[in-house]
């Protein structure tokens, strides 16, 4: 049986003892908002075949310059440096528990693919690592806190604000009143009237990122036209979840941008 794992003050030791020995690490921000969080291990691909995790919780917390979590075994923490497209791992600092031979084995695959992943990127809601030798892939982790309540609910748009002056909400082509969901997988469904919101989305720190925006507004009405401007452009910037009386307010004060949802 594995044994007993370190407690959360034990995580937060080892990440900082990382950085501390990863330096410069700690000046930069390698690692984009949008893959930043918390994460669990959904798959592990090791020389082309895939690797069996079943039966154990492998977690991971990406951090702006530095990941920290727990493996099969024991917990880590670990200072990065580069950027999302060019990782480099400055220093890696596990945890020594022992555990049985097959979940120490399986502990030494993934610290091996995590000290050797390249870049990190987001496909399909999920976080890829990869490197040389594989790549990790991880689900998001179940919302808590203020997230809890965003994430897995249908927000419908309320109401639009451009430099204090309130834009008329402007249905869809089938009448629907624009919609945005952040789903449990990672990824938003919903629309601004013009065109489907299909992005990535990570919460971190109550700030929630995007990715994944097309390159090309769609040919629609100049009323949703106008309305999707300001929701890609909200979007865009991220925000912080704020939610008062079932009401998801997202403002993007330096452009003069509100837009509000009800749940």
């Amino acid at each position: 049986m594995p044994a007993p794992r370190l407690r959360h003050g034990a995580l937060a030791l080892l990440a900082a003892a990382a950085l501390a020995l990863g330096g410069c690490a700690a000046t930069g921000d390698p690692l984009e908002p949008v893959v930043q969080g918390q994460w669990t291990l959904a798959s592990a691909t090791q020389g082309g075949g895939q690797l069996n995790f079943d039966g154990t919780t492998v977690t991971l917390t990406a951090e702006a310059d530095g990941f920290s979590g727990t493996g099969p075994c024991n917990a880590y923490g670990a200072a990065i440096a580069g950027d999302t497209a060019n990782l480099e791992i400055l220093s890696f600092l596990p945890a020594e528990e022992t555990c049985d031979g097959a979940v120490m084995k399986l502990e030494t695959a993934y610290f091996g693919l995590l000290r050797g992943a390249t870049t990190a990127a987001r496909d399909s809601g999920q976080l890829v690592l990869a490197g040389g030798e594989g790549e990790l892939r991880f689900d998001p982790a179940p919302a808590t806190g203020a997230a809890d309540a965003l994430v897995g609910t249908t927000w419908t748009l309320q109401s639009v604000t451009a430099q204090g002056a309130e834009v008329p909400i402007a249905p869809g082509a089938d009448g629907a009143v624009p919609t945005l969901t952040l789903g449990e997988d990672g990824r938003t469904s919903g629309s601004t009237g013009c065109r489907d919101i299909a992005l990535d989305y990570a919460v971190a720190d109550g700030q929630v990122q995007f990715d994944g925006f097309p390159a090309e507004t769609p040919e629609c009405s100049a009323e949703t036209v106008a309305q999707d401007d300001v929701l890609f452009t909200l979007l865009g910037f991220g925000f912080p979840v704020d939610i008062t009386d079932g009401v998801l307010t997202v403002e993007n004060a330096e452009f003069g941008l509100v837009a509000t949802f009800a749940s």
